[in-house]
């Protein structure tokens, strides 16, 4: 891929910066959790606190969150030229938050508040399907029968993980665009874009206007398909793009006059997904330096994205008659303690192993 180099990019004027796009994506995050948990006390089919233009924040949210993973995919294969590179990547963001969550559940919260199996025999087979499912990301929001049956929800525990095995498709299907060298100039992403998106708007059309219904398996990937490949376009015409609040302003007021005025249309979610996309790139582009905190490491934004769903229903166990805000004020701190410990431990446990492997490859010479 013959792309210009990252000084040139001109969304943001004090160049790229991970530790403000770990900061854009946490607080992205945070958004979609506060979505999740103002409607667990209430279950599935109740609107989100703050929803707008007709959608949940958390489903914007996630639309966003696409967005980022395509522009930062195609980033990782324009540096390094490497699919093993951006696989090894994906694998470290999300695998050990996903192993530990998963280990957790099996292990602590399993025991403690889920229902006793038959048998020894039936239990371990559960637990295995359902950790090879989860941790290979196969079917990572399966439900786990048997644990908190009860919830208003019926994916209980594990809710905001369902993404993750639409994610690791996205990443392994541009792996493979760049293996047949379909990502060779900038317009072919372009197109990619275009045909994703409207593929999706498409499957809309059919299901409004026409009453056909089109399944999950099949809308789910065309959705954050779609959302994943305009995040590449973004990144290929990153030298065209220029930040700018008037046009943010522009996207806000198409947004606004479409949901007031006309009739619903795709195009409304389409509009307000890129306003917020958007927003999200004028974040990268403010000059202002990040702030050089361990919350912006490498694996916290994945600990907070996997662990407010189950602290949250752990919570409403424990105080069943909470509301939506109540619950929101209690979880969003005891996530970010937790994510943080998690996160800390995780390195903690890296830095020793690298450690070992280092002394073990070279050992140090001992003379007697």
């Amino acid at each position: 891929m013959n792309y210009k180099s990252e000084n040139s990019y001109n969304i943001a004027r004090n160049g790229f910066s991970m530790r403000r796009f770990s900061i854009i994506q946490i607080i992205i995050i945070l958004c979609v959790a506060i979505g999740h948990i103002s409607t667990m006390p209430l279950g599935p089919g109740n609107p989100e606190i703050a929803q707008h233009f007709g959608y949940d924040p958390s489903w914007f949210g996630m639309n966003v969150l696409f967005m980022l993973s395509g522009y930062m995919a195609l980033r990782s294969l324009a540096r390094h030229g490497s699919v093993t590179t951006l696989l090894k990547s994906r694998f470290a963001g999300i695998f050990p938050m996903l192993t530990t969550y998963t280990a957790l559940i099996i292990f602590v919260i399993y025991p403690l508040f889920g229902q006793a199996a038959q048998s020894f025999s039936q239990l371990a087979a559960q637990m295995s399907l359902y950790a090879i499912d989860v941790i290979s990301c196969i079917n990572p929001g399966r439900p786990l029968k048997g644990l908190l049956d009860e919830a208003h929800y019926s994916c209980i525990i594990q809710g905001a993980t369902w993404t993750f095995r639409w994610g690791a498709i996205a990443f392994m299907g541009l792996g493979a665009a760049h293996v047949l060298k379909l990502l060779g100039h900038k317009t072919a992403i372009f197109a990619m874009a275009v045909i994703s998106l409207s593929s999706y708007v498409l499957a809309q059309v059919i299901v409004v206007n026409f009453g056909i219904s089109v399944p999950e398996i099949l809308f789910a990937p065309l959705r954050l398909g779609a959302m994943f490949t305009i995040g590449m376009a973004t990144y290929a015409y990153r030298d065209q793009i220029k930040c700018s609040y008037a046009i943010a302003a522009i996207l806000l007021a198409l947004a606004i006059v479409h949901h007031v005025v006309m009739p619903w249309s795709p195009l409304i979610e389409i509009i307000a997904s890129l306003f917020w996309g958007y927003c999200a790139l004028i974040g990268l582009a403010e000059s202002a330096a990040a702030p050089q905190k361990a919350v912006t490491r490498r694996g916290f934004a994945a600990a907070l994205f996997i662990f407010h769903w189950p602290i949250a229903q752990l919570l409403l166990v424990a105080l069943p008659e909470i509301t939506s805000i109540g619950l929101i004020l209690i979880t969003l701190p005891v996530t970010i303690v937790f994510s943080t410990l998690i996160n800390r431990a995780y390195l903690y446990c890296a830095s020793i192993v690298k450690k070992a492997i280092a002394e073990r490859k070279n050992p140090e010479v001992i003379t007697p």
